[in-house]
């Protein structure tokens, strides 16, 4: 993660473009550390962003260190549930945090944007969960906040086919706030934020 300020807007970028910014147990550690710097009440920061270099916003989890962490429990269970009290330390943050998305919010990234309290998205985003491809249940909240946000019956559908819907679609069902041209995205967010503060 790249951890910078705009002013009063704490911004922390996803920067692992090459690996569509998946989410490993040392990007999680980084988010947690930014947010406890930003919310500092010497920090100055009244608003956070999120945003990811690159084509996509977030892709979910680290793959190969999910793998590597298979064959031991203890492991496992710690990469998941340090990722889903980060994702849940993010959501209860007394500052407003806004996520930018553009290209892929796939399952661990679907759930990072979900957690955030206001959603920018580009027009050409795409949104899903994932898991249901691998055989696997979200792990860091998914399960619980898309039906807070979408519905139950649309929940149930995205996290049973691991479809992808659209940036409208999202909009529509209540998952994001705003849709944005592509070129706009990072512009209208950060302008958002600084509204905020």
């Amino acid at each position: 993660l790249l951890v910078s300020h705009v002013g009063a807007v704490g911004v922390i970028e996803l920067a692992r473009p090459e690996k569509f910014n998946c989410l490993s147990i040392a990007a999680y550690t980084a988010l947690e550390q930014a947010l406890t710097a930003f919310e500092k009440a010497d920090s100055g920061v009244r608003a956070v962003l999120i945003r990811a270099q690159g084509k996509h916003f977030c892709t979910g989890a680290d793959l190969a260190e999910f793998k590597s962490l298979r064959g031991d429990p203890a492991k496992l269970k710690h990469f998941i549930g340090f990722g889903h009290s980060v994702l849940r330390r993010l959501e209860a943050s007394d500052l407003p945090v806004v996520a930018a998305c553009q290209g892929l919010s796939l399952a661990g990234g679907s759930e990072l944007m979900m957690a955030c309290d206001v959603v920018f998205a580009a027009r050409d985003a795409r949104f899903g969960d994932q898991h249901g491809q691998y055989g696997l249940l979200p792990g860091w909240g998914g399960s619980q906040r898309i039906p807070r946000v979408a519905g139950l019956r649309r929940s149930l559908d995205l996290l049973f086919s691991a479809r992808w819907i659209d940036a409208d679609t999202a909009f529509q069902w209540g998952m994001v706030n705003y849709v944005v041209e592509p070129d706009k995205l990072g512009e209208a967010a950060l302008e958002y934020c600084t509204r905020l503060t």
